[in-house]
């Protein structure tokens, strides 16, 4: 009596199906992102992309980099899918983990935090002499701190009132 035959592949592996796509548009062959990774045969990735074997997490960045992706947003999706329990435990401990283009949002915030003094000055100023310049920077702020929360709101009521006021 002959063994059923397994299908191998995990079924609808989020990081399968990603590193296949990423392959699938690299410009590079599968023997140099092998080596990139430290991987010591191209089959890794192959077996990696068909679902029959898991991406090793100590491995995940350097593909990442090698495929010019954003390694958190990739290491975000291993974890996810291979290791959920461990990725509630370090956003438990460190809050929600964010990937570049939010952590670009939250340099973009701080900045114009920073800069409230200024900018609230500046509407003031705009009162005083006309400026439309300095009300036009001033809605682009708020604008920008839709985005922020209800930190961000409180920001934006204070800028919004000076601006009615002007």
């Amino acid at each position: 009596m002959s063994k059923p035959s397994i299908d191998r592949r995990i079924i609808e592996s989020s990081v399968a199906t990603e590193v296949e796509r990423l392959l699938n548009t690299g410009q590079k062959s599968q023997i140099t992102i092998a080596k990139e990774c430290g991987f010591t045969s191209r089959n890794v990735l192959t077996m990696i992309k068909q679902g029959t074997t898991k991406m090793p997490l100590d491995k995940a960045a350097a593909f990442a980099r090698s495929m010019d992706t954003d390694v958190g947003q990739f290491m975000l999706l291993c974890l996810r899918e291979y290791q959920p329990h461990i990725l509630d435990a370090l956003s438990e401990i460190n809050g929600e983990i964010i990937d570049e283009d939010e952590i670009r949002l939250i340099r973009l915030y701080r900045k114009a935090r920073a800069e409230k003094s200024e900018r609230l000055q500046n509407a003031a100023i705009k009162k005083a002499d006309g400026d439309g310049n300095k009300v036009r920077s001033a809605k682009n702020i708020c604008a920008a701190l839709d985005l922020s929360g209800n930190n961000g709101k409180s920001l934006k009521s204070t800028i919004t009132s000076l601006l009615v006021a002007a």
